[in-house]
């Protein structure tokens, strides 16, 4: 996954939810059937990523319109 990619998930997320420890899970759809979600933490000088990783829309979807 290229940084711009990333980037781009945590600006302009589709979602945002908050997850163990309160760090935020930004969510965007990526292709028809998968979303890229990415966990980060916001620090006083940076946003510090945790972890990207695709998830199925059928998951993470279910409860949106």
């Amino acid at each position: 996954m290229s940084k711009e990619i990333v980037e781009n998930v945590v600006r302009t997320p589709d979602k945002i939810d908050e997850g163990y420890k309160e760090r935020l899970i930004a969510q965007k759809g990526f292709d028809e059937i998968h979303v890229l979600r990415v966990i980060y933490e916001i620090l006083p000088d940076k946003i510090y990523v945790v972890t990207v990783y695709p998830g199925r829309r059928s998951r993470y979807e279910k409860d949106q319109i």
